[in-house]
């Protein structure tokens, strides 16, 4: 089986190369996948002939994949191993649940995106659940923290423009945290503002020394992201270190 490279500008260009046994790539490589997915399916080389793991499993299903998954999930692999090298922080995303992947996916393909349209937000009809093997050390931002801790850390800051987070997480409303964070990102320009002001803060260290690693990792991010509104989010979400 042969996995398919995903050229994103976060990747490196010797990490999978050298996984390969190849020289450093031209471009930065980001993720080898191992899947059926069609927006890259692996190669499989079976009796000297090379097929696409999706055209397999469409042409033999239950010798592809066994009657308990075919009976269970249909006609398809329902799971994509990813090797993921990441050399910059991630940009920030937000998984759909199986709902919301269907209508999202239905309604993008009914206007005519194509799979790899860069306008598309749904690329199959799946939900993203992920389970994480670190291989290196490994910082990820996962889910929103209990929300007091997040009071104290933005609060700390001292950031007049983080009102409008400050408040309901002293409240403890999540519902208004969501739609505050909603509003971030959906005006650039007052959400970019307040990143800097926030990255210059964390640089400064201002607020309880508990937090040191989320400032010091808001403060990485925008180096990687100047004036992107998820620095400011990044700082409501767990700090994970994976070994």
């Amino acid at each position: 089986i042969e996995g398919v490279t995903k050229n994103y500008d976060w990747g490196s260009d010797s990490q999978l190369s050298g996984l390969r046994g190849e020289a450093p790539s031209a471009e930065p490589e980001a993720e080898l996948w191992f899947g059926a997915h069609l927006g890259g399916p692996a190669l499989l080389e079976r009796e000297g002939q090379s097929m696409d793991l999706a055209r397999r499993i469409a042409d033999e299903p239950e010798d592809s994949l066994g009657q308990e998954v075919l009976s269970q999930f249909g006609p398809r692999l329902p799971f994509l191993v990813k090797i993921l090298t990441a050399e910059q922080p991630l940009s920030l995303q937000a998984h759909p649940n199986l709902e919301q992947a269907r209508i999202g996916y239905d309604r993008e393909n009914a206007i005519g995106l194509s799979i790899n349209d860069e306008r598309r937000s749904f690329r199959d009809r799946n939900h993203k659940p992920e389970l994480i093997c670190a291989l290196t050390p490994f910082v990820a931002l996962s889910g929103f923290r209990e929300l007091a801790l997040s009071h104290e850390l933005l609060a700390g800051l001292d950031v007049p423009g983080l009102d409008c987070l400050v408040a309901p997480l002293a409240a403890n409303d999540m519902t208004s945290v969501i739609v505050a964070v909603g509003d971030l990102l959906a005006h650039p320009e007052r959400g970019r503002r307040l990143a800097l002001q926030v990255a210059e803060a964390c640089a400064a260290d201002r607020g309880p020394d508990a937090f040191a690693a989320e400032r010091a990792e808001a403060v990485n991010i925008a180096k990687a992201w100047p004036g992107d509104p998820g620095v400011t989010v990044a700082l409501l979400l767990n700090l994970v270190v994976l070994s």
